[in-house]
């Protein structure tokens, strides 16, 4: 039998609510063999297109398996997303992996901008591949850089395009990048700024850390961040540290409900992603959904 044909099927005939069960109860090296297997027979000269219209160079990356498989990424986040994020507005994607947000903001905000930061020579130039194949070149600007508290040079371990994250021994799967503030490479957009999305491997605070300017603006920008706990212990922050200087800045805390596409106030302890609100003019946004 055809694996992919067979995986593909499965999924087809799966509701959403019920693939994110099978992956949550699924044992990890379980998941990881299905991983194998697909991988192995993945077509990576072919395109997979979207419901949305949106199309997909194919890679063999574990991240990638639940867009080829099952059509989507993230769902409920980028249901979300949806509601958030307006035509002209600017947005800003920092860990932009393969392009799943980049190409949705960019559809979004057909007529605004979105900054997409992704310092893995890998991952950014399949990233480049996918704008360009969606024909968004015009409404997206690439950054191959990664994104700190300062401007900076870093080592990178690339040896999983969905984890790279900075380290600090040289080695065979590590590469030497460029770090940015966000605040020295977007001076001009201070106040302009109506979305981020930040998810790299636990060095969301210190990135954060470097838009203060862009954070303190009287428009704040709504933050959609990923809050993993073992990756921000192993990049020297934690979550209490991330909360508390977010806090300080105004910010209050969402996360979205499984049961559909709203939000509700959580004091940010224990979700895995969160939506982050600040004051001024983008802040109503969120209205709708709570």
């Amino acid at each position: 039998m055809n694996i992919n044909k067979f995986v593909r099927g499965l999924s087809s005939i799966l509701p959403t609510r019920m693939k994110a069960l099978i992956r949550v109860l699924l044992p990890v090296r379980v998941k990881r063999f299905i991983s194998y297997l697909v991988m192995r027979s993945v077509d990576t000269n072919s395109i997979v297109t979207m419901d949305d219209g949106r199309k997909f160079k194919v890679i063999k990356d574990g991240l990638f398996m639940r867009v080829l498989y099952e059509g989507e990424y993230e769902p409920l986040l980028s249901s979300i997303a949806k509601f958030l994020i307006k035509n002209g507005d600017n947005v800003v994607d920092i860990g932009a992996n393969f392009g799943w947000y980049t190409t949705l903001f960019a559809s979004l905000s057909s007529s605004g901008k979105v900054y997409s930061y992704e310092p893995s020579p890998y991952a950014s130039a399949i990233l480049r591949d996918n704008v360009e194949l969606n024909d968004m070149r015009g409404g997206v600007k690439i950054r191959e850089v990664g994104v700190g508290s300062q401007s900076s040079i870093e080592l990178i371990d690339t040896s999983n395009s969905g984890l790279a994250h900075i380290v600090h021994e040289s080695n065979n799967t590590t590469t030497q990048i460029k770090v940015v503030s966000l605040d020295d490479d977007l001076s001009d957009l201070v106040g302009k700024i109506a979305y981020i999305k930040i998810d790299i491997e636990g060095f969301e605070f210190f990135a954060l850390q470097g838009a203060i300017n862009i954070l303190t603006s009287t428009d704040q920008p709504i933050i959609q961040i990923e809050v993993n706990d073992d990756a921000l212990e192993r990049s020297g922050s934690s979550r209490n540290q991330l909360v508390k200087f977010l806090s300080k800045l105004g910010y209050r805390f969402y996360e979205a409900k499984s049961e559909g596409k709203s939000l509700v106030h959580t004091d940010a302890k224990y979700c895995s992603d969160m939506f982050c609100v600040g004051n001024g003019q983008y802040s109503g946004r969120i209205d709708a959904l709570i």
